[in-house]
């Protein structure tokens, strides 16, 4: 944990927001060294399958990676406040919000997933790679929703060291198995989906490991898996107009 009201508020500010910036960089690494694996090694179409499923994704994602945004900032309150009881309650309602949300995107996309291509003009040359892509990234989901929700706790009590860390790690391991997926196993397309999902289970588990351990000050028992209704009003505020943002 990091103290952010005691020491010089720039360096403060640049020693916590340095590694927001890399790991913004790191993000863009996995769908690039699908790009450049799949483009170099299967295939003109296998390329342009990927890049084309990439604004598909980035807009799925997003609506997960803004839900979690939002309640950050609560967190980043109640956590500045000393507030644990609230604090709490916001962790546990947040992690049942959003992943009921991210389960309901799941369902959603992958029974309206020949709608989606249809709505992004994916060429019919492109569907068979694009749908097979899509439907693995789809399925992980879920490492998706954790990671970024572990990132946006870890955050609200100070440290944006520990995301990039874990984020830099699923980066190297993404790039080793879409080479050994790709040129070993010859599973083209869906190999490097494949490598992106086990990339991103990595950190989510990462992270949560690092969060159940670090974060000693609070302790949640079954008793507490509930959802207050004002906290989950109040959850609901804030991540939705991020995640509409």
């Amino acid at each position: 944990m990091v103290d952010m009201t005691e020491g010089n508020p720039n360096k403060l500010i640049l020693k916590f927001a340095f590694p927001m910036i890399l790991g913004n960089i790191f993000q863009q690494v996995y769908n690039l060294v699908d790009s450049i694996v799949v483009g170099k090694f299967v295939g003109a179409d296998a390329l342009a399958a990927v890049g084309s499923s990439f604004a598909i994704v980035v807009f799925i994602t997003s609506i997960i990676i803004g839900l979690t945004i939002g309640v950050g900032i609560i967190f980043a309150q109640y956590y500045g406040s000393r507030d644990m009881e609230n604090f709490k309650e916001t962790i546990v309602t947040s992690f049942i919000f959003i992943g009921g949300v991210t389960i309901f995107i799941m369902i959603v996309s992958l029974l309206c997933i020949d709608l989606i291509l249809d709505l992004f003009n994916m060429p019919n040359r492109l569907i068979k790679d694009s749908k097979g892509y899509l439907i693995i990234i789809i399925l992980g989901l879920l490492f998706t929703f954790i990671y970024n929700l572990a990132t946006a706790l870890l955050r609200s009590i100070g440290d944006s060291k520990r995301p990039l860390y874990f984020l830099i790690v699923a980066s190297i391991i993404n790039i080793v198995l879409d080479i050994v997926f790709v040129l070993k196993f010859n599973w083209g397309v869906r190999g490097v989906a494949i490598a992106t999902i086990i990339a991103q289970a990595t950190s989510a588990i990462l992270s949560i490991i690092y969060v159940y351990k670090s974060i000693n000050f609070i302790k949640i028992s079954k008793q507490d898996i509930r959802i207050n209704k004002d906290t989950f009003k109040n959850v609901v505020k804030y991540s939705v107009l991020t995640s509409i943002q």
